[in-house]
C-alpha cells in the first residue's frame, strides 16, 4: 500500500495520508487515512474518487496478477544469469590458466 501526504486532517488533526487499495473490489482506488491507524489512531477514512466501473475492477486484478507473474519470472531470469556469468568466469578462468601454462612451459626439442 503506497502512502503519500494529503491536505486533507484526520481527527487527530494531522493531514491524514493518501493510500492505495488493492483489494479486489476496490482495486488502484486511492483514499485518505489517519497516518496513525497501524497505532490506535482515529480511524479516519475518505475515499478520493468514486469507485472504478464493473469492467474495471473485472480487470484490473487480472492485470496485477500478470504483473505478478512476469516479475517473478524476472526475478528468476535475472538468478539464472547471474548463475550464468559465474559459469562463464569459471570456464574464462581455466581457459586463461591452461593458454598460459602452454605458453610458459618448456619446450621438448628435438636433437
Amino acid at each position: 500500500m503506497s502512502t503519500v501526504t494529503s491536505h486533507i486532517e484526520c481527527n487527530c488533526s494531522q493531514p491524514a495520508v493518501i493510500r492505495t487499495s488493492w483489494t479486489n473490489e476496490n482495486p488502484g482506488r486511492r483514499f485518505h487515512s489517519c497516518r496513525n491507524y497501524k497505532r490506535g489512531g482515529c480511524r479516519f477514512f475518505q475515499w478520493e474518487a468514486p469507485p472504478l466501473c464493473a469492467r474495471a475492477r473485472a480487470i484490473v486484478p487480472g492485470l496485477l496478477k500478470k504483473i505478478d507473474t512476469l516479475e517473478a519470472k524476472i526475478e528468476e531470469m535475472k538468478q539464472r544469469n547471474r548463475k550464468w556469468q559465474k559459469i562463464v568466469a569459471v570456464l574464462a578462468s581455466i581457459l586463461v590458466f591452461l593458454c598460459w601454462a602452454m605458453l610458459t612451459s618448456p619446450k621438448k626439442t628435438d636433437i
